[in-house]
């Protein structure tokens, strides 16, 4: 993690924690984050050295005022003064990061050749949850390559149970067998 990053989220995470309002925070810069990648030439316009300081705060005060938290807009203020919202995105995947971690929360991705059903969803989450101990955050993403099965994504680790991954295995250990 660039230094700048951890330096700006330490602060604002510290802040966040000093005020009881990291729940906030974190909804509040989740909203921003997903602003900016819809509009990167928001992003761009706050980092250009061409505009001033001045404009830079006065846009982001239009834009956000009374949208989001004082203080968080005040740290999107700080980021633009020193031209560096392009940060803003590295900066909540750490707050959010730090935030999961102090609650233990996990955000696992299951990819399934068809949508799970609400049940499944449910019986996925609570085995997830008693296997990992943690609180867990599950998104389905539909994949028909994965032919059936699932595959779970979690904290940088796959686990493949697709019928995909099972024709692979099969055939590398036919092939190996055949040679």
């Amino acid at each position: 993690m660039n230094d700048y990053i951890r330096i700006y989220t330490d602060a604002v995470y510290s802040l966040a924690k000093e005020e009881d309002m990291l729940g906030q925070f974190l909804n509040d810069m989740r909203a921003v984050r997903d602003i900016l990648n819809e509009y990167p030439e928001y992003t761009a316009l706050a980092d250009a050295p061409t505009v001033e300081t001045g404009e830079r705060i006065e846009l982001l005060d239009k834009a956000f005022s009374g949208q989001v938290s004082a203080y968080v807009l005040n740290f999107m203020k700080v980021l633009a003064e020193k031209r560096r919202m392009h940060m803003f995105e590295q900066c909540f995947d750490a707050f959010s990061a730090r935030y999961n971690e102090e609650y233990n929360i996990v955000h696992v991705q299951a990819i399934t050749a068809a949508a799970l059903s609400e049940k499944m969803t449910d019986v996925l989450k609570e085995k997830l949850a008693s296997t990992l101990g943690k609180t867990v955050i599950l998104t389905n993403t539909v994949d028909p390559a994965c032919m059936g099965g699932i595959i779970l994504r979690y904290e940088n680790k796959q686990i493949d149970g697709s019928v995909r991954a099972r024709l692979e295995t099969l055939r590398n250990q036919l092939t190996s067998a055949i040679i």
